[in-house]
């Protein structure tokens, strides 16, 4: 079963916007709804009619666009992350398991794999969906442990490597994220789900658990400056605010990939835990949760009991408040105070000399 999350939504909204540019033809809403139809039913059931169905719509539609085709990665990373496991009654027929239904996703890159390096013989699509490979592959890997399916996995990374469907650095990338994921999903113990689960302390649910691992890059060089992670902005917003940005330097940031520091896992695990207290419906209400409220925009927000002014707030999208506010100190610090312009001198009349006459 497939859960709607914030990043499904985003990753699917993200893709549907580059469907709707002319990067070369634009796609209208129906032909975009059958993709979706066809990705579910190829999912669910892996046929070779409903695999190749998806395929072809991918080659005729993502392949040609570096732009669509990450998006498309990202996607389908949000998608398998949103497939969990629910227990089905004895009497009713079992459920497909979702490390089955992440394996199918799998299976549908490599016919469009298979078809780019036979016909196309264009790089394009592989650098641009590499980011989206690691991750795709530790999410199938990130499951109860079973022979079988960890076979699967290692054939498929086999055939990869051996037909070159993608290169050797992506290979290795994309065999370290499965051998990751599966200590990570070993040493959860007898795990019944889907995925390793972590309880947080104000949430009845469990959430992902999954290892952090800083990539080398945040963002896609193909993409738009306009597609870009809010984070490439702040670089010339914190340094002058006053300025309008220059989008020829908005641009991926680059990073030391490997583990990140324990500082920014506990502060990721806090953002984490904040958005599950606000989307989660069955999230126990913190201290104060009488005062708070939501806006015509969505946000949670807190309100003062005297004067029903907002006090504070918070949502997942968007800039924080504490950053606006910041910004907003910060432009108004930096203003020059206004002058009082002189007045203007009053012109002396000149006293127009008399015409002489002519004699």
């Amino acid at each position: 079963m497939s859960s709607t999350s914030p990043q499904l939504a985003i990753a699917k909204a993200s893709l549907t916007s580059a469907l709707f540019r002319n990067d070369p033809v634009a796609c209208d809403r129906s032909d975009i709804d059958a993709f979706h139809t066809l990705v579910v039913a190829a999912v669910q059931r892996c046929s070779p009619p409903n695999v190749q169905a998806c395929k072809r719509w991918i080659v005729a539609h993502i392949v040609p666009s570096a732009t669509r085709t990450a998006a498309l990665g990202r996607f389908l990373s949000a998608f398998v992350d949103s497939l969990t496991e629910l227990s089905t009654p004895t009497t009713q027929k079992p459920r497909l398991r979702a490390r089955r239904k992440r394996l199918h996703v799998l299976y549908i890159l490599n016919d469009v794999l298979h078809h780019v390096a036979s016909h196309a013989r264009d790089s394009g699509f592989v650098d641009a969906i590499d980011a989206s490979l690691g991750p795709l592959f530790a999410s199938a890997a990130l499951v109860e442990r079973s022979p079988k399916h960890d076979e699967k996995l290692r054939n498929l990374i086999q055939l990869w490597e051996s037909r070159q469907y993608v290169p050797a650095s992506t290979v290795r990338k994309i065999r370290d994220a499965v051998d990751s994921a599966s200590s990570s999903s070993s040493s959860s113990g007898s795990a019944k789900n889907s995925t390793a689960l972590e309880t947080l302390d104000t949430c009845g649910p469990a959430t992902k658990e999954t290892p952090f691992v800083l990539p080398s890059i945040h963002g896609d060089p193909a993409t738009p400056w306009y597609d870009l992670p809010a984070t490439t902005w702040l670089h010339q917003l914190l340094r002058h605010p006053k300025r309008p940005m220059k989008t020829d330097l908005i641009k991926p940031l680059h990073m030391s990939a490997g583990a990140p520091a324990a500082g920014l896992v506990d502060a990721v695990r806090d953002v984490l835990r904040g958005v599950d207290q606000i989307y989660a419906k069955d999230c126990t209400a913190p201290a104060g949760a009488e005062n708070r409220d939501v806006n015509e925009l969505g946000e949670i927000i807190i309100l003062d009991q005297a004067t029903g002014h907002v006090l504070d707030g918070d949502t997942y999208y968007g800039w924080s408040r504490g950053f606006c506010e910041k910004m907003k100190k910060q432009r108004s610090s930096s203003k020059p105070q206004s002058k009082p312009q002189p007045k203007p001198k009053q012109k002396q009349k000149q006293k127009q000399k008399p015409k002489q006459k002519q004699r």
